[in-house]
């Protein structure tokens, strides 16, 4: 069947994979690289006398060279070849060892200017840049594998094009042929996933691991991953790879076997690694390499930079771009917070609109001047900074002229943004609108779109925005916007404080150096807006006896524009309403249709698909909120109980006020609308009008209710509800609610109005909430005597006697406790198994009591049982839960904190989880209310 020949074939592209990457000048070349017949023997099964003759059938044809040592080491020729730079005696077959580490090391170099030729497209190669490439060049050339390293840097000053030029340089040199990305902010909340994506998993891992599936530490074997925003990743994605970077091993997710990966780690952060990184991982890192901000390098690279930038635009739009020298110098001369990124976003805005001003001049060159700037550069012209150094930028007499000719090969795809504007322009042409009037209109339209674009540069909180402005300064800004608002009857935005501030602090240093700028519209402002000057005027009265220094009135003029701005929110502020809704458009549909019915656009909307989870739906509605928020707060109508936590978090983070209503419908939403847009209600009257309509829609419900409980949120009181109705057919007839253990509290509005307004016949859950005026019964009685249930409906009454509390030492055996654990688990598991579960959780209390230095009592065992196996589920199905003032409740039971840390570690083995802050203090939460152990 011709298995010769096949051998022949497999052996060759083994040794072609297992030399594709030889590096010469490893020491151990012959161990690392030669390929041996009894290595060839081992992996193909094949004979040793076979292997042999095979192997010498290969050296004899000149496709393989032999080095003669003990053991014979086979090489390819061509890899020997290419990594010499000869081409050896094709009688040549076989050398001994010391004349072939002597051919080595007399190979013919390297082109070096070939492989420094990567780095010096890099802008600053040899000037700014130059250690950090000489950084990233040593830790690729090191042997075996390459340094793994941390490159550091703000915000677009380039730190992906460095990792991209460095394995450009290594791939040249034959170092690394390949490199995987992988974003740590993608899955920093989800350790589980994170552990599956990086190291791959097991077929039957999880639910929906219906195969063996390799990482990207495999794929990534003798290459380069690449780890950006590695502050994002927990520390438990930290510790992870402690182990593939001190032995080069790693475990796929739910497989034992220990794998070896050869890779070059390099990851990237824009945060201080010592306040974001673990220290043990900071030491695993030896290359690290700071990349410097935009303000930092020469303004000859700056300069360089700009030119580099326009001549991209200058290819997308097959034109002649010329830059007039006021406008450059203002280019040069401003900060740019976004560095290289948001110069770039700046001049590709100004490129925009020269564009579209040239669609009716007919001019065939694009004209960049002072127009196009934005305001901020414009007003920065007059006086340079001083310490930008005014040598250069006063050499600049003559216009930039960028030409649209050069290299295509590389040409990216005509920048989308210009065919939007053309296609503005021809729809405002159809509209009748004039030549003036599109203009107006196209400026605005540039001026929006490229304010969501380098709107990431500006979203900074106020710890990070004092490393920019001056304390006193935002102090100052705060403390007058007051008075504009007070004056004015406005309500300004987080973001208008931020520009004021930055543009007091600009003020200042001018002020300084004796540097004025001249309001050329001033006359105008003053007769257009009267009232807003004269606020403007108060301001800066106040800035003098502040900062101790006299301002010129054209400066009243620059602070009336910022208080007539778009910035600003309008006069008359309204309660926020936003929609939040489980599925993928459910929120958006009756936010829309509200919308539509009252004809306005402001009910917002935030739709949770069901795999979303938790954390991810907090972030985004607590960004919807800073944004709806005009000052008067904000009102979340949800779908379901498990989102009512969000408000009072959302509060706390932002001191944004905000109140909540369940049971959402489009009715509701349009009351709710109707009260805050028409009629002004503030927030507490919305909420209690809105209630009570909802309150005497429930009056009318007849059937009693049964209320089910779970102490950390509403998902297994649903479980818990779904089981009762599927269990009894008797319990047709009753109203089941599911509830947060922490809702159920007499000053609860929504318990207490099913209270005023319902019969509740009990309460049924692991831990009794203790309400007094309802009965409770635990889950576990239920379970084991199902007639409890009957009783109460047929009866209307609930008798059952206190069982007696025994510790689990007094049983027989952990058996009979586990076989109770495993038998309410299942009820309520869905993908983990409730046997494993109860083995893993038996451990787990021998470890608690040993640290607790007690016994738990059996019902207490039971219920922690219970809790920690749907706890495991939670984390594994990624529904993560949110526990109220964490740190605070951590610190009062710090001892308990420790402990649970600890024993809980050999349920996180078992299942490959990681149980966070959240989930430990709900156990300790559930430890306290059940009681102390005997």
């Amino acid at each position: 069947m011709g298995g010769p020949v096949r051998n022949k074939e497999r052996v060759l592209n083994y040794i072609t994979r297992r030399q594709e990457k030889i590096y010469l000048e490893n020491e151990k070349i012959l161990e690392d690289f030669g390929v041996t017949a009894e290595e060839i023997a081992e992996t193909f099964q094949i004979a040793r006398p076979n292997v042999s003759s095979l192997l010498n059938d290969l050296v004899r044809e000149g496709i393989l060279i032999k080095v003669s040592t003990r053991p014979v080491y086979y090489f390819l020729r061509s890899m020997i070849e290419q990594g010499l730079g000869i081409d050896m005696p094709h009688k040549l077959r076989s050398l001994n060892r010391d004349a072939f580490l002597d051919a080595i090391s007399k190979r013919k170099p390297a082109n070096k200017n070939d492989e420094d030729s990567i780095f010096k497209n890099l802008i600053g190669y040899d000037g700014s840049l130059k250690t950090q490439v000489e950084q990233l060049k040593a830790a690729v050339l090191y042997p075996p594998y390459g340094l793994h390293s941390l490159i550091i840097g703000p915000s677009g000053s380039g730190k992906s094009f460095m990792v991209e030029l460095m394995y450009n340089f290594s791939r040249k040199i034959g170092r690394h042929e390949k490199m995987n990305v992988f974003n740590c902010a993608d899955y920093y909340n989800n350790p589980q996933l994170l552990m599956s994506y990086l190291f791959g998993h097991a077929k039957g891992a999880y639910t929906g691991a219906e195969s063996d599936r390799p990482g990207l530490v495999e794929l990534s074997d003798r290459g380069i991953l690449f780890l950006d925003e590695v502050h994002r990743l927990p520390p438990e994605g930290q510790e992870m790879l402690f182990l593939l970077i001190d032995k080069g091993e790693y475990y796929r997710l739910g497989d034992p076997i220990v794998r070896k990966a050869n890779l070059m780690i390099v990851a990237a952060t824009t945060e201080d690694p010592n306040s974001v990184l673990l220290k043990t991982f900071i030491r695993r890192i030896p290359m690290i390499v700071r990349i410097p901000p935009l303000e930092e390098r020469p303004l000859k690279e700056k300069l360089d930079i700009i030119k580099e930038l326009v001549f991209e635009e200058a290819r997308r739009v097959k034109s002649e771009i010329v830059i007039f020298p006021e406008t450059l110098k203002g280019l040069l001369c401003h900060r740019y917070d976004g560095n290289v990124g948001e110069l770039k976003s700046t001049l590709q805005m100004m490129c925009a609109k020269a564009f579209a001003r040239n669609f009716y001049s007919g001019r065939k060159e694009i004209l960049i001047d002072v127009g196009v700037l934005p305001d901020y550069i414009r007003s920065e012209i007059v006086k340079l900074r001083a310490n930008h150094g005014i040598e250069l930028t006063e050499r600049i007499e003559e216009p930039l002229i960028i030409s649209s000719e050069g290299d295509d090969t590389q040409q990216a795809a005509r920048y989308d943004l210009y065919d939007l504007v053309l296609e503005k322009i021809k729809a405002l042409e159809k509209q009748g609108l004039s030549r003036d009037d599109i203009e107006v209109n196209i400026a605005q339209f540039i001026d929006e779109y490229f304010r969501t674009v380098t709107g990431r540069f500006k979203k900074l909180s106020l710890q990070e925005f004092e490393k920019i402005v001056s304390r006193d300064i935002i102090k100052f800004t705060m403390e007058m916007i007051k008075i504009a608002e007070s004056e004015l009857g406005m309500t300004y935005s987080e973001n208008f404080v931020y520009t004021v501030a930055l543009h007091f602090q600009s003020l200042l240093e001018r002020m300084k150096r004796g540097n004025t700028v001249v309001n050329l519209r001033l006359n105008e402002i003053k007769e257009k807006y009267k009232k807003e000057y004269n606020v403007a005027k108060k301001i800066l009265s106040h800035f003098k006896v502040q900062f101790g220094m006299d301002v010129p009135e054209d400066e009243a003029g620059f602070i009336t524009v910022f208080l007539t701005s778009d910035l600003q929110k309008k006069a008359n502020p309204c309660v926020g309403i936003i929609v939040i809704a489980h599925g993928d458009s459910a929120a958006s549909s009756m936010a829309r249709v509200a919308n539509k019915l009252l004809g306005i656009d402001r009910i917002k909307a935030f739709d949770m698909p069901l795999n979303m989870t938790i954390d991810e739906a907090l972030g985004g509605v607590t960004e919807i909120v800073r944004e709806t928020d005009e000052g008067k707060g904000v009102l979340l109508l949800i779908d379901m109980g498990s989102l009512r936590n969000f408000g009072e978090i959302i509060t706390r983070l932002t001191g944004i006020k905000t109140a909540t209503v369940d049971r959402v419908n489009t009715p509701l939403i349009l009351e709710c609308a109707r009260k805050s847009y028409f009629l002004h209600y503030d927030l507490d009257s919305i909420v209690e009008a809105v209630t009570d309509v909802e309150t005497k829609k429930t009056v009318r419900a007849e059937k009693p209710i049964i209320i089910t409980v779970c102490s950390t949120g509403e998902g297994t009181a649903e479980k818990l509800k779904k089981f009762l109705e599927n269990k009894f057919q008797q319990l047709k007839n009753y109203e089941i609610l599911p509830f947060n253990l922490f809702d159920l509290k007499e000053e609860n509005k929504n318990f207490k109005d099913i209270l005023s307004t319902k019969r509740v016949v009990c309460i049924i859950g692991a831990i009794d909430p203790g309400v007094k005026s309802i009965p409770f019964i635990p889950l576990e009685v239920i379970l084991k005597n199902p007639d409890t249930i009957i009783n109460i409906i047929e009866n209307n009454e609930i008798s059952i006697k206190a069982r007696r509390s025994t510790s689990v030492a007094e049983k027989n055996g952990a058996n009979a406790l586990n076989e109770e654990i495993i038998k309410i688990l299942e009820e309520f598991l869905t993908y983990i198994n409730p046997i494993k579960m109860a083995r893993a959780y038996s451990f787990f209390v021998r470890e608690l009591e040993d640290e607790m230095k007690s016994q738990l009592k059996e019902d207490v065992s039971v219920k922690l049982g219970v809790h920690l196996g749907c706890a495991v589920e939670r984390i594994i199905t990624n529904n993560y839960i949110i526990f109220p003032e964490k740190e605070t409740f951590i610190k009062q039971n710090a001892r308990k904190y420790q402990v649970f840390r600890h024993c809980l570690q050999v349920i996180e083995k078992s299942f490959n989880v990681s149980f966070n802050d959240d989930e430990i203090c709900y156990c300790i939460e559930v430890l306290n209310k059940l009681g102390p152990a005997s």
